[in-house]
């Protein structure tokens, strides 16, 4: 008895390029002045036993279903509430079209109500082994490889992991739907079957701006301050602002969303960076030139693709030239952006400009 090989497609989500045994979306960087994922994909060599050994007769080549009309059914136990029919319509579709791919051709038919399809896509909310391999966090994807030489025995589950958006839906079923045509990493089509794809999305996730959890669940953001221009008093000036949100920016910061802060002696461990130069000569920031004042470059996840952040993962704070008396009111315009801020939305010290002088920070 020959067993199928099962293979399982990975995501991760990260703010930056970096190494990775799963999908990564592009940084992403929104840049302020004072007044935007790959999928990889890895291959098991071990399963369940799904198929057992076969030949192709003189009749010519066949099918592991012993036939060239395959039903195709459905279950969703992810997300009961949404229909996953025409992503899968699509998905038949896109191999009905593409017979010249795989080991065998046949005709896809979704039948839902069918108790015994040949392949049933289940819909499930985890992944949490695919053969050999254990990742629930990152699978997506899971489909058992149809050999040229396999007889397919009983029904050909596919999982495919709830919440993605319609289109990568969409390419995970292809995806998966390939391998049960034989098809493995790297073999055409590509770049359908490749071992890392583009533009993972998840299903619309609200604004990070628009939630009660922008930094994805944390309490305490560290804070990391880079100060070149050795204000002797910085650390203590940026305290006094960072206790003024901790308490609540005057009833500002709703009770579920205050944060406590702690220093850090790396950028690399810290959610708000904070970079303090000196003088007034100008300098660069990314493409911008700065002559004195400050300027802040929020980073963080867009999962869903909709150029919106879904949640924050660092805050870059740069001022230049301003003296220590008015540091605090800096750092304050720019943390407002911590908690969801804009231009119009902040603490109304900030807006009005009666935190500017020291002296407001001293009560």
């Amino acid at each position: 008895m020959e067993r199928s090989a099962l293979v399982s497609m990975l995501v991760c989500v990260l703010l930056v390029l970096a190494g990775c045994s799963g999908a990564e979306h592009a940084s992403s960087t929104t840049s302020h002045t004072a007044p935007s994922g790959s999928v990889t994909t890895s291959q098991s060599a071990s399963s369940t036993s799904t198929s057992t050994s076969r030949e192709e007769t003189s009749q010519g080549p066949t099918t592991p279903f012993g036939k060239t009309n395959l039903s195709v059914g459905i279950q969703n136990f992810g997300e009961p509430g949404r229909n996953f029919t025409p992503q899968l319509t699509q998905a038949l579709h896109y191999w009905n079209e593409h017979q010249e791919y795989g080991n065998y051709t046949a005709q896809y038919h979704l039948n839902a109500t069918t108790d015994h399809p040949d392949i049933r896509i289940q819909i499930v909310s985890e992944i949490p082994t695919c053969g050999s391999e254990s990742d629930v966090n990152h699978t997506i994807g899971c489909a058992p490889i149809l050999g040229k030489y396999q007889t397919a025995i009983g029904v050909q589950i596919v999982r495919v992991k709830a919440g993605m958006s319609n289109k990568t839906t969409v390419h995970t079923m292809e995806h998966e739907l390939g391998h049960t045509r034989g098809l493995e990493h790297g073999m055409q089509p590509m770049p359908l079957m490749a071992a890392t794809t583009v533009n993972f999305t998840t299903e619309p996730k609200p604004d990070a701006r628009n939630t009660t959890h922008p930094w994805g669940g944390r309490k305490t953001l560290n804070v990391y301050v880079d100060n070149t221009d050795t204000m002797v008093a910085a650390k203590s000036r940026i305290r006094k602002t960072l206790g003024f949100y901790e308490s609540g920016a005057n009833g500002w910061v709703p009770k579920e969303e205050e944060y406590k802060y702690n220093f850090v002696d790396s950028p690399k461990k810290a959610q708000i960076v904070i970079k303090i130069r000196g003088g007034r000569a100008s300098y660069m920031h990314g493409s911008k030139s700065i002559d004195g004042g400050s300027v802040a470059v929020v980073r963080g996840l867009d999962p869903d693709g909709d150029t919106r952040f879904e949640q924050y993962t660092q805050l870059r704070i740069t001022v230049s030239g301003i003296g220590d008396q008015r540091l605090p009111w800096h750092i304050g315009y720019w943390l407002a952006l911590a908690y969801g801020g804009t231009s119009t939305k902040r603490p109304r010290h900030l807006r009005d400009g009666s935190s500017r002088t020291y002296a407001f920070w001293l009560h």
